[in-house]
């Protein structure tokens, strides 16, 4: 059995309700018409007996057939009933899954104690990872933090929660109960208790976010490499090169890098790829490091981030043309930056966005432009593409790649699972992308046939250009996501 589960695209492998539902319907209507085909036949066979017919064995013959088609076993009767029983047993699927999912629902909705128990006998049982066990206390721990600020839920009074006071943003609250979710991961990196986060994140909400950490732009962008290297082959490629991206220490951690590739085809086409990586400081102010845990509360509230900003400077720097084909690839912050910008209707005015890779990045709520071809690579054991609550999209032009770490042949992928933050590196999304480039379902391969022009084929060269984004350089202010002047 295979360790990874495709969702969406042309051909998931994982069923949804919808198309059950869908499935049923079109059954149902198959029978009525091969039900009308029987009574068709039944009224016709009176008419057709009695005709005089020149020849008795063609008579014979028309009489075998009418009879077939009307009482035959693989006549329009029996296929009708065939089609309805078939139709009878999704229906009853469908309402099991539905009735199962109402069910986890309501564990949720009949307060957060009895699903914690739920999650801990599961685990006692080895059902679930520990980790993932660890995430579900870390969000109950902010829980009653959250009752205490204004506009938060009064679960435990049975009094409907109040809308948010004109004190705190409404966009930021939800970013920062979001954030909650996360908090399992923040005492491995910096020890800090779920309270000071959860306090932090509303803080800055209700003071703004400009009159604490001072004006978020005065971006500087420059190119600092430039090589010329094979194209990418596959997702495997592409996540590895955003990897490199991130700092190497010291003095390079005050510095973001992002990375554009011009791919050049022989016969003069050209496709780019813009390689961003995820957040490098986890305390609210980067300082000269804009890809900090401000640009992540902003992208996932629907602001605009120092991460778009930079991104779109690069790529105005580049020169890529409003025609070619653009292809965002993000790990993490850079996954949500990427789909933010997707989402961005000055920015896809401006250039051609194709397609958005993302790995490990909570990106279910955005809505790219008709026509992007989204691919999120979601490793089981790595809770941070579970930030916003909600999954993915399940369309043709969205797939979904989850891979169960746990049940890998690789061991350090086994390895990876133990660990949170391990489930969440770079490094292990790269083995996640190179298990959907060896997949042969149906959406693997059209995934990879529609981004073709992105992908090496043993012609195309890649002229790639690193850039370095500092910021709070004066006078480099950089107001406009559009066209990064």
């Amino acid at each position: 059995m295979s360790d990874i589960v495709i969702g969406g695209g042309v051909g998931g492998t994982r069923a949804r309700t919808e198309d059950l539902a869908r499935a049923s319907a079109l059954l149902d209507g198959a029978r009525e018409r091969m039900e009308g085909v029987a009574a068709w036949a039944r009224a016709a066979t009176p008419d057709l007996r009695s005709a005089q017919w020149s020849d008795a064995i063609v008579a014979d013959h028309v009489e075998s057939a009418l009879d077939w088609v009307n009482l035959g076993p693989g006549g329009a009767a029996a296929v009708a009933r065939e089609i309805d029983d078939i139709a009878r047993g999704l229906a009853e699927t469908v309402g099991l899954l539905e009735g199962a999912e109402r069910g986890a629902g309501r564990v949720w909705d009949g307060g957060l104690l009895e699903g914690l128990w739920a999650a801990a006998r599961r685990t006692i049982r080895g059902e679930v990872a520990v980790g993932e066990t660890v995430a579900l206390i870390g969000t109950a721990a902010a829980f009653p933090a959250s009752l205490l600020l204004p506009g938060g839920p009064s679960r435990l009074t049975g009094i409907p929660a109040p809308e948010p006071t004109s004190l705190i943003d409404a966009s930021g609250l939800e970013a920062a109960l979001g954030a909650g979710h996360a908090l399992p991961i923040v005492p491995a990196l910096l020890g800090w208790s779920a309270v000071d986060l959860l306090t932090l994140c509303l803080m800055l909400s209700a003071m703004g976010w400009s009159e604490l950490l001072g004006d978020p732009h005065g971006l500087a962008v420059e190119e600092s490499e430039r090589t010329i290297t094979s194209a990418p082959a596959g997702a495997e490629d592409l996540i590895a090169r955003v990897g490199e991206l991130y700092p190497t220490g010291g003095a390079d951690r005050g510095t973001a890098h992002v990375a554009i590739e011009c791919i050049e085809h022989p016969d003069g086409t050209r496709a780019w790829i813009v390689e961003i990586p995820g957040t490098q400081s986890f305390f609210p102010n980067g300082g000269s490091n804009s890809f900090d845990f401000t640009a992540d509360l902003q992208l996932m509230s629907g602001q605009t981030s120092d991460v778009m900003i930079g991104v779109a400077a690069a790529m105005r720097d580049a020169g890529i043309p409003a025609g070619d084909p653009v292809m965002l690839v993000g790990h993490s912050l850079g996954g949500i930056g990427a789909m933010a910008l997707a989402s961005n209707g000055s920015f896809t005015s401006r250039y051609n966005v194709q397609a958005v890779v993302t790995a490990g990045s909570p990106v279910a709520r955005f809505e790219p432009v008709d026509g992007v071809s989204v691919l999120s690579l979601e490793n089981s054991t790595d809770i941070v593409w579970a930030l916003d609550g909600a999954p993915n999209p399940d369309r043709s032009e969205w797939i979904t790649v989850t891979h169960d770490l746990r049940a890998s042949e690789d061991a350090l992928d086994r390895g990876a699972a133990t660990s949170i933050v391990g489930s969440h590196e770079p490094a292990t999304y790269v083995r996640t992308a190179g298990a959907f480039d060896s997949a042969s379902g149906s959406s693997a391969a059209a995934w990879r046939e529609r981004n073709s022009a992105f992908l090496a084929d043993g012609t195309a060269v890649s002229i790639r250009s690193t850039y370095d984004i500092t910021r709070g350089v004066e006078g480099a202010t950089i107001p406009s996501v559009a066209d990064g002047r």
